[in-house]
């Protein structure tokens, strides 16, 4: 994907934030769904593929939790 446009990289939506919750004692994890994000690229098949991969291993890591 990055062989495409090694700017896209730019926009590969990663970030983890932890924060305290407005309940005492629970915290919450949050990430932002690459899958949608990316979509602002348009049509560019193996971006999607990328993204929707980086969606896939999120998810696992935060059932994880």
């Amino acid at each position: 994907t990055l062989k495409e446009d090694i700017n896209i990289g730019l926009l590969l939506p990663c970030n983890v934030v932890v924060y305290e919750s407005e309940t005492p004692g629970q915290s919450v994890v949050a990430t932002i769904d690459a899958s949608k994000m990316m979509s602002v690229v348009g049509d560019m098949p193996a971006i999607t593929e990328t993204a929707n991969e980086v969606t896939s291993l999120l998810r696992k890591a935060l059932a994880r939790i």
